[in-house]
């Protein structure tokens, strides 16, 4: 009897330890981190053309339009492609066989971010920001998301995320100066933000957006 008793225990014992290994095995693997995908980007240019930016130079553009948000060569990769090269050429061909309509042909500079392309200086200066920025937040698991937000206390912390397609407040500031525009904007964009938010606040009131 004492025999038979022992057995159902050990039997009992190894079930649990089984057990405890699945378990500790399917959290080691929800555990590990995902690796970050990047998010490729392609400028395409012609180097005589009068509105393209210089093509190595472009980099250097790019990075101060997205350098607060993402890190080259960790969170994206941006390839500079010359038109003179004719794989090249036969590459940019394709893009336009595809986007061309009866009101509108491609033209360079054309930039690729992810699937999306924007095309002409104004489109690229006006959207790369924004268009990087959604692009690679598509890519990003939750996990990622929360790794790139950081660890905060819940208890003390607020995380707001504010996005508008088109701000003309921005652009005015934008346009006032010809060095740190984006960054110039922001800061002066956010402050204003800010002052609402308080006044807001302060007065208990709901903010109405304007009209027209």
């Amino acid at each position: 009897m004492e025999m038979k008793k022992g057995r159902v225990q050990k039997l009992w014992l190894l079930q649990v330890l089984l057990m405890f290994a699945v378990l500790t095995s399917g959290c080691g693997a929800q555990s590990q981190q995902p690796q970050n995908q990047k998010l490729y980007m392609e400028y395409y240019y012609v180097p005589a053309c009068e509105n393209c930016e210089d093509g190595p130079g472009y980099a250097a553009i790019l990075e101060g339009m997205v350098d607060d948000v993402m890190e080259r060569g960790t969170d994206y990769e941006l390839e500079v492609k010359s038109l003179a090269d004719q794989e090249v050429y036969a590459q940019f061909q394709e893009i336009v066989e595809t986007y061309q309509t009866d009101d509108f042909y491609p033209t360079p500079p054309v930039l690729k971010i992810g699937s999306e392309y924007l095309f002409g200086e104004d489109q690229i200066e006006a959207k790369t920001r924004s268009t990087a920025i959604a692009q690679l937040n598509a890519m990003l698991t939750p996990e990622q998301v929360k790794q790139r937000l950081g660890v905060a206390d819940p208890e003390n912390s607020v995380f707001v995320y504010l996005y508008k397609e088109e701000c003309p407040y921005y652009d005015l500031k934008f346009k006032e100066v010809n060095k740190y525009q984006h960054k110039r904007a922001l800061a002066l964009t956010a402050r204003k933000l800010v002052r609402l938010v308080f006044r807001l606040l302060k007065d208990n009131r709901l903010y109405i957006p304007p009209e027209g």
